[in-house]
């Protein structure tokens, strides 16, 4: 009767459990065979840098990716980045704007105080209540140089 009905339901329903618990254990023991196979690669790849030696892994490692340097359009910044080449070797130095400081034009070389007399109160309220964009008189918003 009813509680054979409810046995073979009981029974149905840990054998749906069961099934999902090894696809489960399936899903995971695949996972555990690729990353097997992954760290098997990886260690393989370090006897290999092993065998070579340190400056064929150097000499290999600067062919495949040569040392690159970016700096602003300043001239000291460029000089520092081909300082780093003629002391290191070869590479590549770009030039790259938005690394460019904020120009802060009429303000350059002022004390904190200086800009903010020189502001007038205005602009010094409105400075101080929205410095991201607030302009310096003749310079950028902080915006304009994230937006750079």
């Amino acid at each position: 009767g009813a509680s054979s009905y409810v046995e073979v339901l009981e029974e149905a329903q840990d054998v749906g459990e069961m099934g999902k618990l090894l696809r489960q254990l399936s899903d995971r023991q695949e996972r555990v065979r690729r990353l097997e196979e992954e760290l098997a690669a990886a260690e393989q790849t370090v006897r290999d840098f092993d065998a070579l030696g340190e400056e064929e892994v150097l000499r290999r490692g600067k062919l495949e990716m040569p040392a690159q340097v970016f700096t602003s359009t300043l001239p000291i910044t460029r000089q520092t980045g081909e300082f780093l080449f003629t002391t290191e070797g070869e590479g590549e130095r770009e030039d790259v704007t938005s690394l460019n400081p904020a120009d802060i034009w009429a303000t350059y070389g002022m004390t904190l105080a200086e800009v903010y007399d020189s502001l007038g109160r205005d602009n010094a309220r409105a400075f101080l209540t929205a410095p991201y964009t607030a302009r310096l008189p003749g310079g950028e918003a902080l915006k304009d140089v994230v937006r750079r």
